[in-house]
């Protein structure tokens, strides 16, 4: 049994029917959870000590949106604002009762969404229930934004996103247009006053030409949540020759990409994580993770930096990609002074093992000592084959086959404290070679490979590595983070793992559900754990494909097997908002047609599908569609609510030839939400 119930334990096993009738919120509900970082733990007790993010996906305090009224009839959505300056690609952040400046209002909860544009918008969260078609909320009024600022101007005159055709090798692949806000912002909420105040940080991205010279930056803003204006602004230039060796600034925006969601946790720094951009050409520069303390914030703060390789012109550096996820916190469970943060890397050459500072395809355990002190690993782990899977970027070209088959494709998670008996401390990510790997997070376990092009693992330090795939390039491959629910109810607590698989461009991949052992190896092939899982599927039993796999998260009023939904966006991966059989060129590279978006709602225990956004048709149309979704997509439940952020619209026209048009560079927010009486349209 975790830890986090050694005093109360409280399982609500029959709530969900309750409220199966209800339809409509009653006049007294309240406004509570707050959505403040990417891929969230909700709520934040599933550790020892403070400040902690494990970014399980969790929302263990939804008790509005349940099995008994999540339907095509009686759930969908309320409005959308198709008018979005730019693409989003960061998940939608919720804050409660906030009393917004642009209208001297107190909301019960502002939505904040970010553009790969260079934009915040600041939403009213819960909307009044329409009685209409989607598409109208508020009295008629599509849902337009209390506030709205475009950062752009602010790192200069004249600046503008940085275009994906002028940055590392120009490759563009699934981010493009352009690059602006990638990453998931993070939110310092204060909800001690009479309304909730607070400061948003996020890191945009642009270019500015002055003649013939174009200079690419990144800046970090912290933003007033109430009014979103700037409380600190701070170009991020790393230090020439800061240390550790690699830290370097020259073209350091041109080749890079802030992808990650940001960190915040317990010890008041601000945590960016850097990747190569996709689609350089090797040799690839390093990945970089810095630190800001938010404690005196301003244009002259200097970041404590950590690279993960030497940044030498003839060797690959490891990326730290993030997956729609982020870099984790929490606190030594023996010593509370100290803390870690960990992440995962790709790519690239690896010699921690005899001393160097190359990371390459490892699970990274950071501690933060200060400013006096650099950022410093202080455990890790690699697989064993790292030198087979590095050969991807001819480091080593006697190795084959050469395959995509990065450790560190999406970010790690960590299990909350103690769900599992034999290993109260567990890390669990996935690869691009199928395969699911749990750490200990306390003892990482290091690397005990060799210089070989093995790609097979007699033994290895980890906790366990469990193969989704067995047919490897051409079977499941893991992009993405997963999420964790423990079901509480029953004769026994069981606890759950979702994952989200793709298959190298086949249009199979799976959202799957496994279940952790609780002793031993954290899955097994042995009843009760079984290693074929369950798969996402409709009601008619038809397995879902999730082409470029997902990131999906969790809702439920508590623990209890009757209430958890699974919710994931299904999107193609493509860049381009078209209709079917539209083609796009950009700098050589060719994307195929953009498929809707679907947003769909899974029971956690059965994975039937409860809801999607494609299932209330009119004449053969869906009324709730939702345009094509970014790859790394993930929906926020909250409140009753699920917010979503998308591409902009799907019908092309004559001037989409041209990259800089408008429908390649807009994007659409989504309200979802219940009815005040069951829709009778839906054929």
């Amino acid at each position: 049994m975790g830890k986090r119930r050694a005093t109360t334990l409280l399982c609500l096993c029959a709530l969900a029917f309750l409220s199966a009738g209800a339809l409509q919120r009653s006049e007294g509900q309240t406004y509570t959870v707050n959505v403040t970082t990417g891929h969230q733990d909700i709520p934040a007790t599933i550790c020892s000590g403070t400040g902690c993010v494990y970014r399980t996906g969790q929302n263990l305090q939804e008790s509005t949106v349940t099995f008994g009224n999540i339907n095509k009839s009686t759930f969908g959505q309320y409005c959308y604002y198709d008018q979005l300056d730019g693409q989003v690609y960061g998940q939608p952040l919720v804050v409660t009762n906030v009393t917004m400046q642009a209208d001297n209002q107190t909301h019960n909860a502002v939505v904040y969404v970010v553009t790969m544009n260079g934009s915040v918008y600041a939403f009213d969260g819960t909307p009044t229930a329409p009685s209409g078609a989607p598409g109208v909320c508020m009295n008629g009024q599509v849902a337009g934004p209390i506030a709205h600022r475009n950062l752009l101007s602010v790192v200069s005159p004249g600046s503008t996103a940085a275009s994906c055709a002028s940055l590392g090798a120009g490759g563009c692949k699934t981010i493009a247009p352009n690059v602006g806000i990638l990453g998931t912002p993070v939110i310092s909420a204060n909800t001690g006053g009479s309304t909730t105040t607070g400061t948003l940080y996020l890191v945009l991205e642009s270019e500015v030409t002055n003649g013939t010279t174009t200079t690419f930056s990144h800046t970090l803003f912290a933003l007033d949540i109430t009014s979103l204006t700037s409380t600190a602004t701070v170009p991020i230039i790393v230090p020439a020759g800061a240390p550790p060796a690699g830290c370097y600034g020259t073209n350091f925006s041109q080749l890079h990409i802030q992808r990650p969601a940001l960190l915040l946790g317990g010890d008041s720094y601000l945590y960016i994580a850097f990747s190569m951009m996709d689609g350089n050409q090797s040799p690839l520069p390093n990945g970089m993770l810095l630190a800001y303390n938010t404690v005196g914030l301003g244009g002259t703060s200097t970041p404590l930096c950590l690279a993960m390789s030497h940044g030498a012109q003839n060797a690959d550096g490891a990326g730290i990609w993030g997956g729609g996820g982020g870099p984790v916190y929490a606190q030594d469970p023996n010593d509370s002074s100290k803390h870690y943060i960990f992440f995962n890397t790709a790519n690239g050459v690896f010699d921690l093992n005899t001393g160097g500072i190359d990371a390459g395809d490892s699970f990274i355990q950071l501690s933060n000592a200060g400013a006096a002190t650099p950022l410093s690993i202080v455990g890790s782990y690699t697989p064993g084959d790292q030198y087979w899977r590095s050969n991807k970027n001819s480091q080593h070209p006697g190795c084959s086959p050469e395959g995509d088959v990065d450790f560190g494709s999406g970010s790690p998670i960590l299990i909350p404290d103690g769900e599992d008996s034999s290993w109260p401390y567990l890390a669990v990510s996935g690869d691009k070679e199928g395969g699911l790997w749990f750490m200990d997070w306390t003892n990482p376990g290091g690397y005990t490979g060799s210089s070989t092009c093995s790609s097979t693992i007699n033994s290895d330090p980890n906790v366990q590595t469990f193969k989704i795939s067995t047919s490897f390039p051409s079977g499941p491959l893991i992009h993405h983070s997963p999420a964790f629910w423990e079901n509480c109810c029953g004769s026994a607590p069981t606890n759950y793992l979702f994952v989200g698989t793709s298959s190298q461009g086949q249009g199979t991949g799976e959202l799957l559900q496994y279940q952790i052992c609780g002793s031993g190896n954290p899955i097994s092939s042995v009843s009760p754990c079984t290693q074929a899982g369950t798969y996402a599927y409709q009601v008619s039993g038809t397995p879902i494909a999730f082409p470029w796999g997902a990131t999906p998260s969790i809702s439920a009023a508590s623990d209890s097997q009757s209430d958890a939904i699974v919710w994931v966006i299904w999107a193609d991966g493509s860049v381009v908002p078209s209709s079917t059989g539209f083609t796009w060129s950009l700098n050589g590279e060719m994307f195929p047609a953009a498929q809707r978006g679907i947003l769909y709602a899974f029971d956690a225990v059965t994975m039937k599908q409860l809801y999607s956004s494609n299932d209330c048709r009119v004449s053969g149309t869906s009324v709730d569609q939702i345009n094509p979704a970014t790859k790394n997509s993930i929906p926020t439940v909250a409140n009753g609510f699920a917010y979503v952020g998308t591409q902009g619209d799907l019908v092309p026209n004559t001037s989409c030839s041209d990259p800089t048009a408008a429908c390649f560079n807009t994007g659409t927010f989504y309200i979802f939400g219940h009815f005040n009486s069951p829709r009778t349209v839906c054929q």
